[in-house]
């Protein structure tokens, strides 16, 4: 008979918005039903000097919205076996020097578990393993479906990972099957809960039996969004428009303008929380690819048209939902009315689309993540 774990950390890197749902996500779960549980929740970021704190979210957000193109060359060039050591070694080293409080708060705390949804505490807390200064286990839950070898570390005790696909990616990368378990990336609660869809309709000011897009384009409002509205309004189908801005208050002003120009049903969001009633109401998700959105879309059995990915772990996540027939990548931004038009007049596209996500889709994540943990 073993002991399961007490005291269990949950840490995530304010790097994007998907880490920390997905943090919280297990988080929900363990409050609402394991209430016995002393549980910690920190962002690791809030741990590190100012500088570093200032950098590395921001900078993340400034390069993928302005220069994609750059983040995944470095991106790819970083994830080489050939460099992988000397990444590593360097890593240590700005991970030593930025992140010495998250190492101070781990040893004085002393979980019994720490589940992470981001690579940055990975290497911190592995660094601790190594030294033997943290002797609990540590659970990743990897929120992308594709892979770089920043999440890869020996001292990693469980990987949760998204898809079959995920997982052969870790097994080549020397990860033993024993400590890979495919449960999916973990959404909140909300989606998982039924809903009437007419309700909902009329919650949000939108017809019934009408085609019904929605544009989103993350947390951060990235991509094309406000061409692909621009094309989309003027399409000559019977259609109603759900467009998510983000926290892009400066796209989302200019679209308000936009919408009024047009017949139909636009409604112009900013950063909702509401995510799950706008995606339950609509007939196809047109947008990036991010781990959390795309997870969220397959529960709810949304289709997906993915546009512009951003190079790099975006650019994985299309590549397996697009083989795995969940989801359709729009390479043209011009091609989007006639795609959608096709979609419009074939019924088969989406119900292939819907069922093909479905079939993906582990909407019990969080829960079946924290029964994991409990099982240690």
């Amino acid at each position: 008979m073993f002991d399961p774990p007490k005291k269990i950390l949950i840490i995530y890197t304010s790097s994007g918005a998907g880490h920390k749902k997905a943090s919280e996500a297990i988080r929900d779960v363990f409050i609402k039903s394991h209430k016995d549980i002393e549980l910690g929740f920190i962002d690791s970021i809030e741990f590190t000097n100012p500088l570093f704190k200032s950098i590395y979210p921001n900078g993340y957000e400034f390069i993928v919205n302005n220069i994609p193109l750059v983040w995944g060359f470095f991106y790819y060039l970083l994830d080489m076996k050939c460099l992988f050591w000397a990444v590593s070694k360097l890593r240590r080293i700005i991970n030593y020097l930025n992140c010495r409080n998250v190492e101070n708060y781990i040893i004085k705390n002393n979980p019994d578990v720490i589940i992470t949804t981001h690579f940055l505490p990975v290497e911190v807390i592995s660094s601790l393993k190594r030294k033997r200064r943290f002797k609990g286990k540590l659970i990743t839950v990897v929120t992308d479906f594709g892979l770089h070898s920043f999440w890869v570390s020996k001292e990693v005790d469980r990987y949760v990972v998204a898809t079959e696909l995920t997982k052969r990616d870790l097994l080549e990368r020397g990860i033993s099957e024993n400590r890979i378990d495919v449960l999916g990336i973990p959404i909140r609660s909300v989606f998982v809960t039924k809903k009437d869809k007419r309700e909902l309709l009329s919650k949000l000011g939108a017809k019934e039996g009408v085609f019904t897009i929605l544009i989103a384009g993350g947390g951060f409002g990235a991509g094309p969004v406000g061409i692909l509205f621009k094309n989309l309004a003027g399409l000559k189908y019977d259609k109603q428009l759900f467009v998510v801005c983000g926290t892009n208050t400066r796209l989302q002003g200019a679209l308000e303008t936009a919408a009024k120009d047009f017949p139909n049903i636009c409604k112009i969001f900013g950063f909702v929380e509401n995510m799950d009633e706008l995606m339950r109401v609509s007939d196809i998700l047109i947008g990036k690819s991010g781990g959390l959105t795309c997870s969220e879309a397959l529960a709810l059995g949304t289709p997906m048209i993915i546009v512009s990915p951003i190079p790099g772990q975006e650019a994985r996540n299309t590549k397996i939902l697009v083989k795995c027939g969940a989801a359709i990548e729009l390479k043209n931004l011009s091609d989007i009315n006639e795609l959608v038009e096709r979609i419009i007049l074939n019924k088969e596209i989406l119900k292939n689309l819907s069922e093909n996500s479905k079939s993906l889709a582990r909407p019990e994540a969080a829960r079946d993540i924290a029964n994991l943990t409990l099982s240690l």
